[in-house]
C-alpha cells in the first residue's frame, strides 16, 4: 500500500464522506469529580463481591452545593440515528444522551468501577447480585430514585417485545430477573454466573429511566444526571441546561452545553480552529496532523478496545475452509495500517479481541501474525484456489478506505476484492447476512463482552456464523471465574481460538482521541468514547 493512501483517506473525509457513526454490535475516563467515586471491587466468590461508598463515606447523595460558573460549552457531534437510551447504536446518540443520565456503575477511563447511583454491589456466587442504591437523588421531573426505576429499566432492557440495544449483552438476564428487595436495594438473578456482572452494567445503554417513562427522550428526556437537556433538533443540535439539583455537590461545573452536529470530520474541524466549537467529542486519528500544534487546539487520547473487524462467513465459499481465512489474515499489513491510516494512534492487533488495553492481556504468549504474501498463496493452493479467489467486500462510508487499502494489500496474493460502500443504515439492516464484510467494533468493559456479542454460537451478532463449543465453554468459565489470573489464563486461551481459526481478521486497536481547545478544562477522553462533563469548565 503506498504512502499515499493515507493522504487520499485524509482528502476523503475532510470533502465530507460521512462519519463513522454506527458503532457495530452496539458497541469503554478517569472521574476527575472533586470527590472521586472509588471503584467497586470484585473479589473471590466465598467473600462476596462489593463495591466502596462514596469518597465521603455516605451512602446518600450530597445535598447539592454551589455549582454552575463554569461557563457554556459548545461541542460538535455526530447526528444521532435515536435519543431513545435504550435503543441507542451510535457516538451521536451516546454523545447527545450521556450528560442527561446516570448508570448503576461508572466507568472510569482508567476501566475502573466506580460507583454512580449504585453505592455498592456484592454476591456470593456470581449469579444473584445485590446493588444499594444511593440515596436522595431525584430525576428531572422531581420524582425520587427507588428501586423500581432500576427494575423497570433493566425489564426494558432484556424483553424480548421491547428488542432493545442491549439485548444481546444481558443474554443471562431474563425480564423478570431484576427485583426490589427496598425502596434502595435490588436484586438481579441471573441465568448464569458472571463473576464480572458490574462492569456490564455500564453498558452505555444501560441508563437509569423512570419507572413511569413513557417513551420518546425528545419530548421527555428525563434522567437523573447533570444536565437536563431543552432542546433538540433533529440532526442540528441539543441544548441543555444544568441541572440544579444534581446529586454530586458542586456538579456540574458548566452553566449550559449546546451540541452542533456535523456530517462530516472535516467541517468538526474547521469548527474547532475557528472557534464555533469548544472541543470535538471524536477525532480520527488519521486527521490528528491536521490539527496544528500551537493552534489554540489540544488532542487527548486514551487507548482502548475500539477495532475493526473483517468477518467472513464460515458458513459460505470460500470461507468455509480456515485455509483461506487464514491467507486473508495473511495478506495484511497491519503495522502500515496502524502507522499510514492511523498515525499512530492505534496498536497492531492479532485476529482476537483480547486488547492490550485490558490487564488479563499480560498472560498473552501468541506470536504476531505478519505479512506473508507468499504464505498466503500457498494456503489458497491448498484449499484449491491456485488462481486466486473473486469476493465482494460490504462496508460503509466511515471506514470504506480502510477496505481499500485491505483489498490492495490482498490483491497480491490473489484475493482480489471488489468493494461496495452502503449508507451505514442500509449496511446496518443485512450486515449478519453478509459474506464478507467490514465493520468497527467499540470498546467493551468487560474482557468476556466482546467475545459474548461478536463470537458465541447463535449469537444475534455473530456477523461470521462461526460456532466453536470449546470456546463458548470458555466464555461460560469466563464469566464465571473472579480470580484475575485464571480469568487472564481463560482469555489467552480464547484468544489462541480466534487467532487459529480467524472468524474474523482484527488488524488493529484504535485509540480514543478528542479534541479540546486552550480555553477548556476538566475533560477526559475515554476509551469506550463515552462524555463525561461533570467537571469540564469553558474560560
Amino acid at each position: 500500500m503506498a504512502a499515499s493512501v493515507r493522504q487520499t483517506l485524509r482528502l476523503v473525509l475532510l470533502a465530507g464522506l460521512p462519519l463513522l457513526l454506527v458503532l457495530a454490535a452496539c458497541a469503554p475516563i478517569e472521574d476527575t469529580a472533586d470527590e472521586q467515586l472509588e471503584a467497586g471491587q470484585a473479589t473471590g466468590a466465598t467473600e462476596g463481591t462489593q463495591g466502596t461508598e462514596t469518597g465521603d463515606g455516605s451512602e446518600t447523595a450530597s445535598a447539592t452545593g454551589a455549582a454552575g460558573g463554569g461557563g457554556s460549552l459548545t461541542y460538535a457531534a455526530a447526528p444521532p440515528n435515536t435519543i431513545d437510551p435504550h435503543m441507542m447504536s451510535s457516538l451521536g446518540d451516546i454523545h447527545t444522551v450521556q450528560p442527561v443520565v446516570n448508570y448503576l456503575v461508572r466507568l472510569g477511563s482508567d476501566l475502573s468501577l466506580q460507583p454512580d447511583l449504585a453505592t455498592e454491589w456484592e454476591s456470593e456466587d456470581g449469579q444473584t447480585w445485590t446493588f444499594t442504591l444511593r440515596e436522595g437523588v431525584t430525576f428531572h421531573d422531581g420524582s425520587d430514585f427507588t428501586a423500581e426505576d432500576v427494575v423497570a429499566t433493566f425489564d426494558r432492557l432484556v424483553d424480548p417485545e421491547v428488542a432493545s440495544a442491549a439485548a444481546g449483552s444481558f443474554t443471562f438476564l431474563e425480564k423478570g430477573g431484576t427485583t426490589a428487595v427496598d425502596d434502595h436495594t435490588v436484586q438481579f438473578d441471573l441465568t448464569e454466573p458472571v463473576g464480572d456482572f458490574p462492569a456490564w452494567v455500564t453498558a452505555y445503554q444501560a441508563a437509569i429511566l423512570p419507572s413511569d417513562w413513557e417513551g420518546d427522550f425528545a419530548t421527555n428526556p428525563i434522567g437523573t444526571g447533570p444536565f437536563e437537556l431543552t432542546e433538540y433538533t433533529p440532526r442540528l443540535s441539543a441544548r441543555y441546561e444544568r441541572n440544579p439539583d444534581y446529586w454530586e455537590e458542586g456538579l456540574p461545573k458548566l452553566d449550559s452545553m449546546e451540541a452542533i452536529y456535523y456530517e462530516d470530520f472535516g467541517a468538526q474541524i474547521t469548527a474547532i480552529q475557528s472557534g464555533d466549537v469548544d472541543l470535538m467529542t471524536l477525532l480520527p486519528g488519521d486527521l490528528v496532523d491536521t490539527v496544528p500544534a500551537g493552534g489554540g487546539v489540544e488532542v487527548l487520547s486514551a487507548p482502548s478496545a475500539t477495532h475493526g473487524q473483517i468477518t467472513m462467513r464460515v458458513d459460505m465459499e470460500p470461507w468455509d475452509d480456515v485455509r483461506v481465512r487464514q491467507a486473508m489474515a495473511l495478506t495484511v499489513d497491519r503495522e502500515q495500517i496502524v502507522e499510514e491510516l492511523w498515525g499512530g494512534h492505534a496498536t497492531v492487533a492479532n485476529d482476537h479481541t483480547l486488547a492490550p488495553v485490558y490487564e488479563e492481556a499480560e498472560a498473552l504468549d501468541l506470536d504476531r501474525r505478519a505479512q506473508d504474501i507468499e504464505r498466503a498463496q500457498q494456503l489458497l493452493t491448498e484449499a484449491g484456489h491456485p488462481d486466486g479467489i473473486d469476493v465482494e467486500l460490504t462496508t460503509y462510508g466511515g471506514i470504506g478506505i480502510f477496505a481499500q487499502a485491505v483489498a490492495e494489500m490482498a490483491a497480491p496474493a490473489g484475493i482480489r476484492i471488489e468493494i461496495t460502500v452502503e449508507p451505514t443504515d442500509v449496511y446496518y439492516q443485512h450486515w449478519t447476512d453478509l459474506p464478507l464484510a467490514m465493520e468497527t467494533w467499540l470498546h467493551r468493559s468487560s474482557i468476556a463482552q466482546m467475545p459474548s456479542l461478536a463470537f458465541r454460537c447463535g449469537a444475534d451478532w455473530n456477523v461470521p456464523h462461526w460456532c466453536n463449543e470449546d470456546f463458548d465453554a470458555l466464555i461460560g468459565e469466563l464469566n464465571a471465574t473472579v480470580d484475575e489470573g485464571e480469568r487472564a489464563e481463560i482469555a489467552a486461551q480464547m484468544a489462541a481460538i480466534l487467532h487459529e481459526e480467524v472468524p474474523s481478521v482484527i488488524a488493529w486497536f484504535q485509540d480514543t482521541l478528542s479534541a479540546v481547545r486552550d480555553n477548556v478544562s476538566g475533560y477526559e477522553s475515554h476509551p469506550a468514547n463515552f462524555v463525561d462533563f461533570r467537571t469540564t469548565t469553558v474560560e
